[in-house]
């Protein structure tokens, strides 16, 4: 069993993430319910515009034989904003995700079963480890890198 404690904040944006109902045939907005902020952070962006390009890289993205992929290029693209979308995909459907945001320092989010988690990368990397090395997680990195260039990293 995990040995952490709940985020009262990442339950409330799980939950509110899993009562939105988009549809990419009929919307290109996913906006979160009750007006929540993606993670529960005031900083965070309750609406997405979904360009057609996310739609055709998420079919990528959940093709069985692609394990690992690293997205990138030029800045403004709205690679963090793919991510988010991607998250929401993967939370409506109860899946496993570690989730490295580049403004959070030393920790990441653990989603899992409906529950969110921040584990810290030092106290917690045994639990975080564990997680990484099991072949059902999803892994989601979006860290900005020297020269300002942003990355995700997805691998599942």
């Amino acid at each position: 069993p995990l040995q952490v404690t709940e985020n009262q904040d990442l339950n409330g944006f799980i939950k509110a993430l899993k009562d939105t109902d988009f549809n990419t045939k009929t919307s290109d907005l996913l906006e979160l319910a009750d007006n929540t902020k993606f993670f529960g952070l005031k900083n965070q962006p309750s609406k997405l515009f979904i360009r057609n390009c996310y739609k055709d890289l998420f079919q990528t993205v959940l093709k069985p034989e692609i394990r690992n992929l690293r997205i990138s290029n030029s800045l403004g693209i709205g690679k963090p904003f793919f991510g988010y979308y991607l998250l929401y995909d993967l939370l409506k459907k109860d899946r496993t995700i570690v989730y490295e945001l580049h403004t959070m320092k030393s920790s990441v989010i653990l989603f899992k079963e409906g529950k969110g988690f921040y584990l810290n990368e030092i106290f917690n990397h045994k639990i975080i480890r564990n997680y990484l090395h099991k072949e059902n997680t999803w892994y989601i990195i979006d860290i900005m890198l020297l020269l300002l260039r942003q990355f995700l990293f997805l691998h599942q």
